[in-house]
């Protein structure tokens, strides 16, 4: 007899009887054929809700806002779709041969992913000619893409990225014979191989870049020979960033001067003082300098001469021995406009002359960073600090001698006679930074009065300052100190364990 129901049994382990399995076929059966009638029923209706769905977005998508723009609007907004990082800002990776500073030809990138949304945006990303006049080129990037990607930039000026590793001697002449058309170049070379291949490419190139305003060389050697680089004619050249000794930046004799705004050439080789000089002479009109100098000069070539660079603002040096040389590239420059020096020496046979320059310029310092490597006299930069009333960030270290007079030379009358701090050197500093390993360190008391003589009822000028051979709980435990620290300052010394 079989069951009235088997919803009990569902799930179980239970085993049915003969007569059961019978009944339980032909139940199966009748429930088989109700969900056939029942898909028969539902599936016009789904299809018809498809359809509905679809029809939805299609007619969403004539009122999306991007149909209403004109192509002259998307054109522009295309264009600031590609990536680019500025000067200095590229992302260099050797592992894959890729200078990331302008457009990948990617599927997934700007510009070619402009191409796959729709015909009409396709139409509008291949009649923009300067969404393809950047490219970071890939090293297996063969000449007939290169070829297609700067067609379409039309007339337009190039910039391009090129790692020189394994690089087809093909595209290296395509983009030569497009020289006049370079704006900004970022050049990668890894090994003497990529010296050498980048001499071939560089070497034959006449000295005349008319449209140049950029150009970056990143090496990681340095090669035996040296690669010349003639930029005799670059009227547009803007920033040079060479970071090899083994370029040699020539110019034309009777070329004009050079417009560059920003010069960085550094490296773990230096540059010659020399041809820092040279370099400068043709570019008095620089407002960025970075450089890693070498203090060596040429015989015959002594560079008497003081040269006034006068828009230069930014100046970093980093000051390496070489030989017997006594000289330093500072005391042949005269910089009136100078808001912010970067000073670091590596020698004791070249005292660094920033004394004499700060006296001889006057600048309107806004940032001094020293690092004196025990060689440079506390007492220079103790008489300069007369000479830079607009200074707000001194940072000092390792320099030659107690930091005593220099901490005496910042504190002014207690307490001060307004918030002016009338009296006081340097009335506009916010951060005072010290750093010295002579002994004895300075008086913890000294540092106090400096503070305060820079704190206005309470609340100091200086937002942070730190002396490290100082005893910093000594400086804190002072009930004035403690006022200024709740009152924004941040003081850092040296920790002495108790």
């Amino acid at each position: 007899m079989p069951r009235a129901s088997f919803d009990g049994v569902l799930g179980t382990n239970y085993v049915p009887t003969q007569d059961e399995r019978r009944w339980l076929g032909k139940l199966v059966e009748s429930k088989e054929q109700e969900l056939s009638f029942l898909n028969d029923i539902i599936a016009p209706l789904l299809a018809k809700r498809v359809k509905l769905n679809d029809d939805i977005l299609a007619y969403k998508a004539l009122l999306a806002p991007a149909r209403r723009l004109l192509p002259e609007l998307l054109k522009e907004v295309f264009t600031h779709s590609v990536n680019y990082y500025p000067p200095g800002q590229n992302r260099l990776v050797k592992k894959d041969a890729h200078l990331y500073r302008f457009a990948k030809p990617a599927v997934n990138e700007a510009p070619l992913v402009l191409g796959r949304i729709c015909r009409h945006w396709r139409r509008i990303a291949l009649s923009t000619s300067t969404l393809w006049s950047t490219i970071d080129i890939p090293r297996h990037f063969n000449i007939g893409g290169l070829r297609e990607w700067i067609s379409r930039a039309g007339s337009c000026n190039l910039s391009f990225g090129l790692f020189i590793e394994g690089r087809d001697i093909d595209v290296l002449n395509f983009l030569a014979s497009h020289q006049e058309r370079w704006s900004e170049v970022v050049l990668g070379m890894g090994n003497y191989d990529d010296m050498k291949r980048g001499r071939e490419f560089l070497a034959p190139l006449s000295p005349g870049f008319r449209s140049l305003q950029t150009l970056e060389i990143f090496t990681w050697r340095s090669s035996e020979s040296e690669i010349p680089l003639a930029i005799g004619s670059a009227p547009n050249l803007r920033r040079l960033m060479v970071h090899n000794p083994s370029f040699i930046v020539t110019t034309l004799n009777n070329s004009p001067p050079l417009c560059l705004h920003e010069i960085d050439v550094g490296s773990r080789w230096w540059v010659s003082t020399t041809d820092l000089l040279t370099l400068l002479r043709l570019s008095t009109m620089v407002e960025v300098v970075r450089a890693n100098v070498q203090i060596k000069l040429e015989r015959g070539k002594p560079h008497r001469d003081i040269l006034t660079l006068p828009a230069v603002k930014h100046m970093e040096i980093i000051l390496l021995n070489y030989g017997d040389q006594k000289f330093c590239v500072l005391e042949r420059l005269h910089a009136p406009a100078l808001e912010y020096l970067s000073f670091r020496t590596t020698t004791r046979k070249a005292p660094p002359q920033i004394r004499s320059f700060i006296h001889r310029s006057h600048p309107p310092l806004k940032v001094l960073r020293v690092w004196g490597s025990d060689y440079l006299p506390s007492v220079d930069i103790m008489e300069c600090l007369p000479f830079l009333p607009l200074l707000s960030i001194l940072h000092l270290e390792d320099l030659k001698g107690q930091i005593d007079g220099l901490i005496n030379a910042l504190t002014g009358p207690i307490p001060p006679s307004s918030d002016n701090l009338t009296g006081c050197l340097c009335p506009e500093l916010k951060e005072i930074y010290l750093a010295s390993t002579y002994i004895p360190p300075p008086d913890s008391e000294s540092v106090i009065n400096m503070i305060l003589s820079r704190s206005h009822f309470g609340k100091s000028r200086l937002a942070h300052v730190t002396v490290l051979s100082c005893p910093e709980s000594e400086v804190l435990e002072d009930p004035r100190i403690i006022d200024c620290v709740a009152n924004g300052l941040t003081f850092v010394g040296c920790k002495v364990n108790g």
